[in-house]
């Protein structure tokens, strides 16, 4: 109607923000439909859960405060809160256990020292 003449330019524009706000909106709307799909959970394998349950266990029991809260971090992906108050954490279970973490490096020093309290030679 517009290109046609019989819609004058302010109730075009009016017409078309309207459009244009719908458009956004449902846009955003697919997008959280989107996001909950691919967020619904899947059951992990039996063998998975075990080796993770032996993996916390072993961290839970003998790691320094750093690597079990480092364990923890890796595990929680996000805490909802509902509108009932009720907290639920929602976990990432990943495919294998996280390495254990690496020692940091010690100094040049402290490495020809070590070799050489053992009787090592010179390095």
């Amino acid at each position: 109607m517009f290109e046609n003449g019989t819609m004058d330019d302010h109730t075009a524009g009016t017409r078309l923000r309207a459009l244009r706000d719908e458009i956004e909106t449902l846009k955003a709307r697919r997008d959280e439909i989107t996001d909950a799909i691919e967020d619904t959970p899947t059951a992990p394998a039996p063998s998975t859960l075990e080796r993770i349950r032996n993996h916390l266990g072993r961290i839970l029991a003998n790691g320094t405060l750093a690597e079990r809260k480092a364990a923890i971090e890796q595990l929680i992906a996000e805490i909802r809160i509902t509108e009932h108050d009720e907290i639920i954490p929602v976990f990432k279970i990943p495919d294998k256990p996280p390495p254990p973490p690496t020692p940091p490096n010690r100094p040049r020093f402290a490495q020809c020292f070590g070799r050489w309290s053992r009787g090592d030679s010179n390095p």
